[in-house]
């Protein structure tokens, strides 16, 4: 089944001007997400779409651009300069799942191509049920969960 939802003439083609290549351009995406976001992203970070609802460093991050110690100091730069350097909801989330991040990297490289099979690392053997209402839904971004949603669209 074919994708049917929104395009990009549909939607905010804010991805055009953000991912440029090199330090200079992911330093520059950090401090716009620390000075524009950081405070709000418990609240905004399942939105996906958009520039405004993630830190979207993860190019900069993969590829050296902007290593994770660079960020942490940044985000620890705001919380003293912000909140006395207590962390923030927020900024305490962001860490959290960038820690997340780090550890499912990790562990992909650990369990290799075993990760994505069916039965995954473990070898679980679970009983698998095919719903083609539910795939079509899926293709469609239209499962009524909005983050799996969100994430198909982008």
């Amino acid at each position: 089944a074919a994708y049917h939802g929104p395009g990009p003439s549909e939607s905010e083609a804010w991805w055009k001007h953000t991912f440029k290549g090199g330090e200079s351009a992911g330093l520059a995406r950090l401090a716009a997400f620390v000075t524009a976001d950081l405070a709000r992203y418990k609240e905004t970070r399942n939105g996906l779409i958009g520039l405004r609802f993630s830190s979207k460093l993860s190019p900069w991050v993969a590829a050296g651009c902007v290593s994770p110690r660079r960020v942490a100091a940044e985000i620890r730069r705001w919380e003293l300069e912000r909140r006395r350097g207590q962390p923030s909801p927020s900024s305490a989330h962001y860490v959290s799942e960038y820690g997340w991040r780090d550890y499912l990297i990790f562990l992909a490289l650990k369990c290799g191509a075993d990760m994505f099979k069916l039965h995954g690392p473990g070898k679980v053997d679970l009983p698998w049920i095919r719903d083609s209402n539910l795939v079509q839904r899926l293709f469609n971004a239209r499962t009524g969960m909005p983050l799996i949603d969100a994430a198909i669209r982008e």
